[in-house]
């Protein structure tokens, strides 16, 4: 049995998509990145999310975007 799949074009390892990392994670969207790299997960990021979020991720680990409309930008 396997649990990889395709979304949106992207080979998954695990149809799970993380997202509120911080909830997730004590270290937050960092520690979840890892966790997500080593399953292969896609990790949902707001625009709120800092850099270093995606910083050390592998190549090829996927990375979704939540963007956030604010009135006063």
């Amino acid at each position: 049995m396997t649990w990889q799949t395709k979304s949106l074009g992207y080979e998954i390892g695990v149809p799970i998509y993380v997202a509120m990392a911080r909830l997730a994670h004590p270290t937050g969207g960092a520690g979840t990145a890892k966790a997500c790299r080593r399953f292969r997960a896609m990790q949902i990021i707001s625009n709120n999310a800092p850099g270093y979020v995606v910083e050390g991720a592998d190549p090829g680990q996927v990375f979704g975007w939540q963007p956030y409309v604010q009135k006063d930008i």
